[in-house]
């Protein structure tokens, strides 16, 4: 795996092909009551309601001066890793087909 924050994502792109393989979300405020809300979604399909909701939760915390902070990874992966996965997995098919 290839982290974007070690390399640009420009720079990834330019030089070898990369698929988006997973978005992790971190929700978290100031409180220390309040556990941080960590969510992992696959590409980059992020699904706004659940983040959302807890925002609305954590309103009156924002409102009584607490800071509220959403973090982001974006996953990349070599698409050529994608390819050499899937060949393997079908090597293996493959020959116990034969046997």
């Amino acid at each position: 795996m290839i982290s974007a924050a070690t390399v640009g994502v420009a720079e990834l792109v330019k030089n070898r092909p990369i698929k988006s393989e997973a978005t992790k979300v971190v929700v978290s405020v100031t409180e220390r009551s309040q556990r941080d809300l960590t969510k992992r979604f696959d590409d980059t399909d992020i699904d706004w309601e659940v983040i959302e909701r807890q925002l609305i939760k954590w309103a009156e915390l924002f409102c009584a001066g607490k800071k509220l902070r959403l973090n982001f990874s974006f996953n990349y992966i070599e698409a050529s890793q994608l390819l050499a996965t899937s060949s393997r997995k079908a090597d293996k098919r493959d020959s116990s087909i034969t046997t």
